[in-house]
């Protein structure tokens, strides 16, 4: 994941995935949430998604649009 982080140009799928290495190193969700600037619901989603997809979804950035 280290490896992978280090490669990928978007900043926010970066962050997403320093939050996952984070909580896998069993650093507590109020450190990581006031260190990466993200609220706890976030950072439990991102943890979510990476324990059901991996990390390959994080190589698909999705780019919502306000209608």
């Amino acid at each position: 994941m280290k490896y992978f982080h280090k490669k990928v140009k978007d900043r926010r799928i970066a962050d997403r995935v320093k939050c996952v290495i984070a909580l896998v190193q069993d650093f507590g969700f109020d450190d990581i949430t006031n260190i990466l600037l993200i609220n706890e619901r976030t950072a439990r989603r991102y943890l979510d998604i990476y324990r059901k997809e991996g990390i390959e979804k994080y190589r698909i950035v999705k780019i919502r649009v306000k209608k």
